[in-house]
């Protein structure tokens, strides 16, 4: 047996289920390592997301409460959203951190991109670490669908919100572990 593992090679894929800049569902014939074809693999491609983890200069992180429809019930979740065509995901962490909660930041630091299903992919989800965040102006959601309640979280705060199951979505409990990782911690926080 080799120590090295091979990628699969995608010999044809069709679009099945199209709804644009959301979701695609396609079905695929791939080859796999040891050359076998296998068929049909199905592929779920979902838009592209990008969240950011904003923190004052005394330490607190801007959070919101909101209703998910996915584990259906009001969440922890991080400032974010849909990378629209043609924007770059860090474009979309700072229009969505001024839409959805009104604050602006002066220093920006990517955490990494994700894929969100190991065997379907679902899209990317792209994470920011955004200091010295500062209100600037009302918060102006896009949609009705964002009825938002903004927090500001001390890290001890965040934490226990992580612990007690407050952050139910993949995405946000990720980006909270890795901001909990990795932001600068403030004296006195």
């Amino acid at each position: 047996m080799s120590d090295t593992l091979k990628s699969w090679k995608t010999l044809d894929s069709r679009e099945i289920f199209l709804v644009p800049n959301r979701i695609t569902v396609s079905t695929q014939a791939v080859e796999l390592a040891n050359g076998e074809r296998y068929e049909p693999y199905y592929r779920v491609s979902l838009a592209d997301q990008a969240w950011v983890i904003a923190q004052t200069d005394d330490g607190r992180i801007v959070c919101q409460n909101q209703y998910k429809h996915g584990p259906q019930r009001v969440s922890l979740t991080l400032p974010g959203g849909i990378v629209d065509p043609g924007e770059e995901p860090l474009e979309t962490a700072q229009r969505e951190l001024l839409e959805e909660t009104g604050y602006v930041c002066r220093d920006w630091q990517s955490l990494g991109s994700f894929c969100r299903n190991n065997n379907q992919h679902c899209g990317e989800e792209h994470f920011f670490l955004a200091t010295g965040a500062e209100w600037a102006q009302d918060p102006d959601p896009t949609t009705n669908l964002e009825e938002i309640r903004t927090s500001l979280l001390t890290r001890d705060e965040l934490s226990r919100a992580v612990a007690n199951g407050d952050a139910p979505v993949l995405g946000h409990f990720t980006g909270m572990l890795l901001a909990l990782q990795q932001m600068p911690q403030i004296p006195g926080d």
